[in-house]
């Protein structure tokens, strides 16, 4: 976890540093509402990687042990935005295929996480430089399919469990306009689904376990993600939009 929020803390200060050093061009920073080449609805559609990090304690005996695991994701992407001179507002929801499994060994169990899929609602704040480049930061929730497998060779004993479930991301990203309505971004997000402790008993006396044997994991999910992506914006906007050199 130490590891994901360092890279989301250095993505954020890219952000933050960018957008100061734009806040200082000077430039009208009238607060007309609704006017601007980023003002409207659009949709679109990115791909990137994702990185898994998986936290695995033992709620009974203590202890706790982690694994990382990496993978393509790829989604399409809507929202709605609202800028005001140089300042916007805005709103914005996707969903995502993802195939990452982290697994954790210990003596013969054997614990693994997989996500399939995920997607996230947020708020946007950004900042506008020279009418075609939007700096912003991001955050809302969070949700996705994760399933949960714990097995023990010794005792024969396997359960898997499938959830959705929900936490929260936070991060940021640039964002540029062409000529019309097509733009381009970069976009890193960190996504923490939340802890969840299940309980797995095993009722055969089988192998080691001659009463009844129980464990209780408590599973932390959570990933970070970098992806580029391509918007189009509904309406006119052409003459707003500067061209890209």
């Amino acid at each position: 976890m130490t590891r994901n929020l360092g890279a989301l803390c250095a993505v954020l200060g890219l952000v933050f540093g960018a957008g100061s050093a734009f806040a200082g061009d000077g430039g009208d920073m009238t607060r007309t509402c609704g006017v601007g080449p980023f003002t409207g609805a659009y949709v679109g559609a990115h791909i990137g990687y994702a990185q898994q990090s998986l936290d695995i304690s033992d709620k009974l005996n203590g202890g706790g042990w982690g694994d990382d695991d990496g993978a393509f994701t790829g989604g399409v992407l809507s929202g709605y935005n609202i800028q005001c001179g140089k300042l916007l507002v805005g709103y914005e929801g996707d969903i995502n295929f993802l195939d990452t499994s982290a697994t954790v060994t210990v003596d013969t169990a054997r614990l693994e996480s997989s996500l399939d899929w995920y997607g996230t609602s947020r708020v946007r704040l950004g900042f506008i430089h020279n009418d075609n480049m939007l700096i912003y930061i991001t955050g809302g929730l969070a949700y996705g399919d994760v399933q949960h497998t714990f097995s023990d060779s010794s005792l024969g004993f396997r359960k898997s469990t499938s959830d959705t479930q929900y936490g929260w991301t936070l991060g940021g990203g640039v964002e540029l306009l062409h000529t019309g309505n097509w733009g381009l971004r970069v976009e890193g997000l960190y996504v923490d689904l939340g802890d969840e402790t299940e309980r797995y008993t095993n009722t055969t006396r089988t192998g080691t376990c001659t009463t009844t044997c129980e464990a209780l994991v408590g599973w932390e999910d959570e990933f970070w993600v970098a992806r580029v992506g391509l918007t189009y914006r509904f309406g006119s906007r052409e003459e707003q939009a500067v061209p890209l050199k």
